[in-house]
């Protein structure tokens, strides 16, 4: 939504939409509906939304504390003798590297991963800064750690 009216009461009576008009997204048209009941499916997004809908004046009683994060979750083999058991139960390292099986109980696979930093945990309101994969977070944190561990 980029705009909503609102009734005499104050309810949002209507939610202004910016839908994309072309296959090849480079067209847009604002279309109005006009709404009972407004459904928050925005996912990561959705704090936005209620900010929106809220209205600027507004402090939300219960703010949304969904926010656009950006998590990277890394696969990896370990084929030693010596290595993690395969039936290793989710194991979390005090700095928060966490890893676990994936794959079966014959598998020697694995799924790790953290959350960044707090001063490198921001909000990612463009959808690109999502799409990427950030190898450095593995190279650096996530693999020293399990490699000590």
């Amino acid at each position: 939504p980029v705009g909503e009216k609102r009734g005499p009461s104050g309810k949002v009576v209507s939610v202004d939409v910016e839908l994309y008009t072309t296959n090849d997204r480079t067209s847009k048209s604002l279309v109005t509906f006009n709404v009972n009941t407004v459904v928050n499916a925005a996912g990561a997004f959705a704090s936005n939304v209620l900010d929106l809908l809220a209205g600027p004046s507004s402090s939300c009683r219960y703010p949304l504390p969904v926010r656009p994060r950006k998590r990277c979750i890394f696969f990896f083999h370990c084929a030693a003798p010596y290595g993690v058991p395969a039936l290793a139960p989710l194991t979390v390292d005090p700095s928060g590297v966490y890893f676990r099986p994936e794959g079966g109980a014959d598998s020697s696979t694995f799924i790790c991963g953290v959350s960044p930093l707090p001063d490198k945990d921001f909000d990612c309101m463009d959808v690109k800064d999502l799409s990427y994969v950030d190898h450095s977070l593995f190279d650096e944190i996530i693999w020293p750690i399990l490699f000590n561990r």
